[in-house]
């Protein structure tokens, strides 16, 4: 029998569920506004809004990128997934309405790689994968309340609309020999 990986975050978001919907099924808009740095150079190649939307993203985890295609669909009222071409995974974000607020879950069940890269699949990514998901309910949050997101908690709604910082540029990666640096170790 196969091994399902499975991983979720959930919080509760100050704006109503509606809302919330609408930022997640933007995913040529608004919902670029939440992604967290992990996700890059997202490009939407069909649709855009909602089900029959069709886009390619890298994802690093654990400073490895992979680049994936991913078809949207909406089977439900406040259910959005996200399938994975190619690869046996799913994506769910999942909407319901708590008053004048939303609870929002993402979720994602997958079959990991087999051989060792499996092994290492089954023990880090589920962690790096929830870490990701928090931060993108944070960033969820901040934006279903009309505030731009940025890394303070502190954001007041309408305030003026800040980028993020750039990610810092790929080291060269290049290790010199122990003999021409003269040190016992590697150094970055």
């Amino acid at each position: 029998m196969a091994t399902i990986l499975h991983t979720a975050a959930e919080a509760v978001i100050d704006a109503p569920a509606p809302t919330v919907l609408a930022v997640l099924r933007d995913f040529d808009g608004r919902h670029r506004e939440i992604l967290p740095p992990a996700f890059s150079n997202l490009i939407v190649e069909e649709g855009g809004v909602g089900a029959g939307t069709v886009m390619s993203f890298d994802l690093t985890l654990g400073g490895r990128t992979q680049r994936a295609t991913s078809r949207v669909e909406e089977p439900s009222d406040g259910v959005i997934e996200e399938h994975i071409v190619g690869r046996d995974m799913v994506t769910t974000f999942t909407v319901r309405p708590d008053g004048d607020r939303a609870t929002a879950r993402i979720e994602t069940r997958w079959q990991p790689a087999g051989g060792l890269a499996g092994i290492l699949e089954r023990l880090a990514a589920p962690r790096m994968l929830r870490q990701i998901y928090r931060d993108e309910l944070a960033r969820l949050d901040q934006i279903a309340q009309g505030g731009p997101f940025t890394r303070c908690a502190a954001t007041r709604p309408g305030a003026p609309a800040r980028s993020l910082p750039a990610r810092p540029a790929a080291r060269a990666g290049r290790r010199r020999s122990r003999r021409s640096r003269g040190r016992s170790w590697p150094t970055r």
